[in-house]
């Protein structure tokens, strides 16, 4: 019979393997001695979040498990008899659904379970819908005996942990997968709170902030930006106050920088979020910071806006900061050609102030 203090500690892997993945072979392990078992096995499918799929399992030999996938899983008389049973929340055991005679004259036992020492199992559907499944499946062999209906219930106990805990384990991939392509932006991205600070960095960002050329942080979290910090919080509280809103044209600000010919391109868009929640600070703005001599993903710009390799340069550069006579000469091209490239912009993106272009420009790499 479970113990209470077994019953927590099962509890305990199951919430700790929702937040580290790595952990479901140890919680697996601990099922399988809890309850006398062969082997252990959990299976996640969310068909709307593929990164979160777990099938973790504990002592079956993979070839086995490959072998079922391919072959014995057709000829399973135990889910074949069982399937009526498996409904979301419910645990079933094998021996209430087929006799141990049917079972042991049947080709799955002799070709898949007994090679492996499996006969009782018990097990049950977690969820399952359209968009997510979740099974979990426990089998013992012949000699330890069938499942008492304490154990059956003892194991339904674990069902509503286990899926709150998937949902858990889907959120926070979710959640992993933005990280990682927050970080994969080639700009500057920092997420402040109402009061400036800074919550979280991508890489890009945290690279110029450890440079500590133009902008640094400072003590209380937030950023410098030497004789320019006034116009810094300026533009950030600008975005604070924006009435809720989402959207505004915000004002550019270069900072420029004493190692580099070419200033940083910083703007500031307000988030729906801000504010606190029990104490645990959320993102009130974004700022984006464009560092000139890195490489901004052109190609973005051209899918987005239809805009020629030459048109595209030529935003980068206005991005950056350059003048149009300037990028001109960057581009080594006639100043006339560079107006032409410039009319052809305003007309792609809608804009009509090379100031509202640079602004819409920097939104779209932004998102």
């Amino acid at each position: 019979m479970l113990s209470q203090s077994q019953l927590l500690d099962l509890l305990g892997l199951i919430y700790d393997a929702a937040e580290r993945p790595e952990l479901w072979p140890k919680l697996l392990d601990s099922c399988a001695r809890t309850f006398r078992a062969k082997a252990v096995v959990f299976t996640l499918e969310d068909r709307e979040s593929p990164h979160s799929r777990i099938t973790a399992a504990y002592g079956i030999d993979p070839a086995w498990q490959k072998a079922y996938d391919e072959h014995y899983e057709s000829v399973n008389l135990v889910m074949q008899s069982a399937r009526s049973g498996l409904i979301p929340g419910n645990v079933v055991a094998s021996h209430d659904y087929i006799s141990d005679r049917a079972l042991l004259a049947s080709e799955y036992h002799g070709d898949f379970l007994r090679p492996q020492d499996f006969f009782y199992f018990c097990g049950g559907v977690v969820t399952h819908s359209e968009t997510a499944s979740s099974v979990l499946s426990i089998v013992r062999s012949r000699k330890t005996g069938m499942w008492t209906k304490q154990e059956q219930k003892q194991i339904q106990s674990l069902l509503p942990h286990l899926l709150r805990a998937t949902k858990v384990h889907s959120a926070m991939e979710e959640v992993r997968v933005h990280r990682e392509a927050f970080d994969a932006i080639p700009a500057g991205l920092l997420l402040l709170d109402g009061k400036g600070r800074i919550l979280r960095a991508n890489q890009a960002a945290q690279r110029l902030l450890d440079a500590c050329d133009g902008l640094e942080v400072i003590r209380d979290g937030s950023i410098s930006a030497g004789a320019q910090t006034g116009d810094l919080r300026r533009i950030v509280a600008a975005a604070l106050n924006t009435g809720g809103k989402t959207w505004m044209e915000p004002e550019i600000l270069r900072i420029h920088r004493r190692a580099h010919e070419y200033p940083l391109t910083v703007l500031a868009g307000p988030l729906r979020s801000g504010g606190s929640v029990f104490g645990i600070r959320r993102a009130a703005v974004l700022l984006f910071i464009i560092d000139p001599e890195s490489k901004l993903p052109l190609r973005s710009l051209q899918r987005a806006f239809g805009l020629t390799k030459a048109e595209a340069v030529l935003a980068k550069l206005l991005i950056s900061g350059e003048t149009l006579e300037a990028a001109a000469d960057a581009m080594r091209i006639q100043r006339t050609t560079a107006k032409t490239h410039l009319v052809r912009l305003f007309d792609k993106t809608g804009t009509r102030r090379q100031a509202a272009l640079v602004s819409i420009l920097l939104r779209t790499l932004r998102s």
